[in-house]
């Protein structure tokens, strides 16, 4: 991987080290899966069955680092300064080039990190970073409707409700209903 992909998309904010992750974090990767395997087993997609193995993630990171050669997605993992333990990470995947110019977000927290605004500094940068640097246009999230914590997060943030998905995402075998909301990005010419 080259390393100058890396340092683009690797920056700071006031308490955290955002950035992009190659192989070397597999460990890591590990670690936070398994950390945190009954909390995001609630919101996510049926696992494989090796999906909390050292060769699924080290494959998990590639093909991260694939999409955003590609320019399909970005996945940015969160840090405390100096520390090399992931605390969340946010995705910015389905990214549509112009003239469209919009992706949808996805984001998870260390059960343990919760409720002190990491997530929000984390998804404020980086929603900075894609709207300046990449000049998305606009940004959709779509949450279950029971994630009462990401809704708030994503209300306080500025993201504006745009009614129900209806039927949106099967998980564990069950369609399932889903909130929209979207953030426009303000440096861009709107009607």
């Amino acid at each position: 991987m080259d390393m100058n992909l890396l340092k683009k998309f690797s920056f700071k904010s006031s308490r955290l080290d955002i950035k992009v992750i190659d192989k070397s974090f597999d460990n890591k990767l590990l670690d936070y899966q398994l950390a945190n395997k009954l909390h995001f087993n609630k919101v996510l997609f049926d696992l494989s069955d090796n999906f909390y193995s050292l060769d699924y993630q080290r494959n998990f990171i590639e093909h991260d680092l694939d999409n955003i050669i590609r320019g399909n997605a970005i996945r940015f993992y969160l840090f405390e300064h100096n520390s090399d333990i992931i605390l969340g990470d946010i995705v910015y995947y389905n990214i549509l080039p112009p003239p469209i110019s919009s992706a949808l977000i996805g984001f998870k927290i260390d059960g343990g990190k919760r409720n002190n605004g990491f997530m929000k500094e984390g998804i404020e940068n980086t929603l900075n970073f894609v709207f300046n640097q990449l000049n998305l246009h606009k940004i959709e999230a779509y949450i279950f409707y029971d994630n009462i914590a990401a809704i708030q997060l994503i209300n306080k943030i500025g993201f504006v409700d745009d009614g129900i998905a209806k039927s949106y995402v099967e998980i564990k075998g069950t369609w399932t209903d889903h909130n929209r909301y979207y953030l426009l990005n303000p440096n861009t010419n709107q009607i």
